[in-house]
């Protein structure tokens, strides 16, 4: 079976050691606790896992420096070993909007007193379902997932035997609650702002793994309402795996007026803003980009990318929420959609300042 992520080992190392602390394995209040190479040594992780859940007990109250030393800490552990422990399934753990995700569930958890064990699929269906296998094994009570596929994950989820919560999208088939931001909305107010713009051609760059894509859905629709057609050959499908795009493809797009893209995420927008600027077309006034997710990057690099943005703590408190609802009311029936507003955000990838 393939192995936890390095999220994954942290988060079970960290609820580990705050067992064990709060136990009084490892001795009682100012006694001296392992060094980083000690930590890294014993359970097996890089000195980067160890420093970071050092840093986390500290955090935690759990220990505290004194001198050169960790020291075990005068305040007394709220640490239940018993507690609920809640399973995530990210689709790749290295994109930092999921970075940003997990961050907000393990914070959801801390205030809900909630262990998450956390893993990554990497958008391969194979994987997903032996990382579920492997969060089962864990004694998790209930899952938060982000799908791999919105057709393709419903045979391994519909087996699941603990409730469960899907983060971002609708997998088809399924009766499932769900936690996601107004997609179909979003799409149109890109389009409205890519409008009044100016924009006369338009493009949309979606992920093969979604084939219901409503963010592409509501894009389309209102250009549509505003008397434009989007032909099937202006929708660029890329995969999930982040393999560059050729910079040649945006010539083909290009009919001498301005056009504005639409991007399912900012990593696939950054990618067509490097595209334009290495063929030496102007942003915005050939090509207008809006990304999606708001990304911290976004308003720091340049140009600074117009983004779809969402309040991401709204989102983890919601799933986390709805779960452990799920989890004390058994039997309980599924196919809440709690659906979030979205705002867009304009920078200088598609507005003339």
């Amino acid at each position: 079976m393939i192995g936890l992520s390095h999220t994954g080992k942290r988060a079970q190392l960290l609820y580990r050691l705050r067992g064990e602390l709060a136990s009084g394995l490892h001795g009682t209040v100012g006694t001296a606790f392992m060094t980083v190479r000690d930590l890294a040594e014993n359970s097996e992780v890089s000195l980067v896992t160890a420093h970071r859940v050092l840093s986390e007990l500290k955090q935690l109250g759990v220990l505290q420096r004194s001198g050169k030393r960790l020291i075990i800490s005068h305040r007394e552990s709220v640490f239940n070993p018993h507690s609920l422990k809640i399973g995530v399934l990210l689709t790749n753990v290295n994109n930092p909007f999921f970075s940003r995700l997990l961050n907000a569930l393990e914070l959801a958890g801390r205030q809900r007193a909630v262990t998450i064990l956390a893993s990554g699929s990497n958008y391969d269906l194979g994987h997903e379902k032996t990382q579920l296998e492997m969060l089962s094994e864990c004694g998790v009570n209930g899952f938060l997932i982000c799908p791999a596929h919105d057709i393709k994950s419903a045979s391994t989820l519909e087996k699941l035997d603990k409730p469960y919560v899907l983060i971002g999208h609708c997998v088809d088939r399924l009766k499932s609650n769900v936690v996601m931001v107004q997609n179909f909305e979003a799409g149109r107010k890109v389009a409205k702002h890519l409008l009044r713009l100016g924009c006369q051609d338009f493009i949309y760059v979606g992920i093969d793994s979604f084939s219901a894509d409503e963010r592409r859905q509501g894009f389309i629709y209102e250009l549509q309402e505003s008397g434009y057609h989007l032909p099937q050959e202006r929708i660029v499908s890329q995969s999930q795996n982040g393999q560059e795009i050729e910079p040649k493809w945006l010539h083909k797009f290009f009919r001498g007026q301005r056009t504005g893209v639409f991007c399912y995420h900012d990593l696939l927008a950054l990618r067509v803003i490097r595209c334009a600027r290495y063929c030496d077309f102007r942003v915005p006034q050939d090509f207008s980009i809006v990304g999606f997710d708001d990304l911290p990057l976004a308003g720091e690099m340049f140009p600074s990318l117009s983004s779809v943005a969402y309040p991401l703590t709204h989102i983890a408190d919601n799933a986390l929420n709805i779960l452990l609802n799920q989890i004390n009311q058994p039997g309980k029936e599924a196919g809440v959609i709690c659906s979030l507003e979205t705002k867009l955000v304009a920078r200088e990838s598609s507005v003339d300042f």
